[in-house]
């Protein structure tokens, strides 16, 4: 008895820790959630329950739905609880960001009883001084290191450029472009190649 006691409480305490390294990982988790690891970003649990999370880094999430048993990810500090859902988590030593492209997640301070609910393209930040999150501005191509895809609909060029700078890290320009709005999916492989096609669909001319 003591033996298969001692086996239990082993398996049940012992964690899994997924890391990333130098690059991105993409794991799928034993329920069919997928995850996609920046960087360094860490994901882990404990026991055989992948639904209830830890992470560190930057971490994108697209949940495998499962009513009775809500998918968590949690630590001292917050609790984000999905309600179908693809999401971001940006975890950092100054804070937690949150921002959902899909479905819906409650985000809250472990510290208060209130939660945010964040839908579609909603984020939020929570600073480590801060008893609850704070509405947050961020642009759903905040994600395309995960998903690989830059999605525009309607959305102003000059977002446009911002977002591409972003990403690519440089400083993308143009003149005659203000007015002008773009709808379009694009793959993250060439800036070059996204330029020129937004050149040529507007009638612009982009400069970096």
């Amino acid at each position: 008895l003591l033996l298969i006691a001692g086996s239990y409480l082993y398996l049940h305490n012992r964690s899994t820790v997924l890391v990333a390294d130098n690059t991105s990982r993409v794991v799928t988790l034993a329920d069919g959630t997928r995850a996609t690891l920046a960087p360094h970003a860490t994901l882990s649990y404990r026991g055989n329950d992948c639904r209830e999370v830890a992470v560190t880094g930057k971490v994108f999430l697209e949940v495998a739905h499962d009513a009775r048993h809500p998918f968590t990810v949690t630590d001292n500090a917050y609790t984000i609880r999905d309600i179908g859902t693809k999401l971001m988590v940006d975890e950092t030593a100054e804070a937690t960001t949150v921002l959902v492209t899909e479905g819906a997640v409650s985000f809250s301070a472990n510290t208060s009883q209130k939660a945010v609910v964040l839908r579609q393209n909603e984020s939020a930040r929570l600073a480590v001084q801060d008893n609850a999150p704070q509405a947050l501005r961020l642009s759903p191509n905040a994600v395309a290191w995960a998903t690989h895809t830059f999605h525009f609909n309607d959305t102003p060029l000059p977002e446009v450029l911002r977002d591409l700078s972003a990403y690519y890290h440089v400083r993308l320009t143009c003149d005659d472009g203000s007015a002008k709005r773009l709808t379009g999916d694009f793959h993250t492989d060439s800036l070059d190649s996204i330029i020129s096609i937004i050149n040529e669909t507007l009638d612009v001319s982009i400069n970096h």
